[in-house]
């Protein structure tokens, strides 16, 4: 009988020490499951913060986008019409040179010997460098 209180003895602190070992590994990866569950969270709140700020960002650079967009409309506008403007002052000048040219007046001869005073003076500055 000795034996056998033995091996009941054994097996008892077996037992205990299995259940020993479960409880100290059960609160060891408790613990290191909270770890881990801190350190997700905090991630995940870091990356939150980061999406808030893409999201931000990408407002910013569409209304910016909207705003260049607006004022690239206007400045197209504008040119637009100076160069109409322009062309039509071109055009106008045109027709009164074609008119003084085929009217016979003096005026185009003013214009020429002008642009020969230009194209003189010019040489002259040039040949003084």
């Amino acid at each position: 009988m000795r034996v056998r209180e033995l091996k009941q003895e054994l097996d008892e602190r077996l037992d205990a020490l299995q259940r020993s070992l479960d409880e100290r590994f059960d609160a060891r990866f408790a613990a290191l499951n909270r770890a881990m569950d801190e350190r997700f969270h905090t991630v995940a709140t870091r990356f939150e913060a980061a999406d808030e700020r893409f999201e931000r960002l990408e407002a910013k650079i569409d209304s910016v986008a909207a705003d260049t967009r607006r004022h690239f409309d206007i400045v197209s506008g504008q040119l637009r019409s100076d160069i109409a403007l322009l062309a039509s002052s071109v055009l106008a000048s045109n027709e009164r040179l074609d008119t003084s040219i085929s009217s016979g007046k003096s005026e185009p001869v003013v214009l020429v010997s002008a642009l020969d005073d230009h194209e003189l003076r010019l040489r002259i500055l040039e040949r003084s460098r």
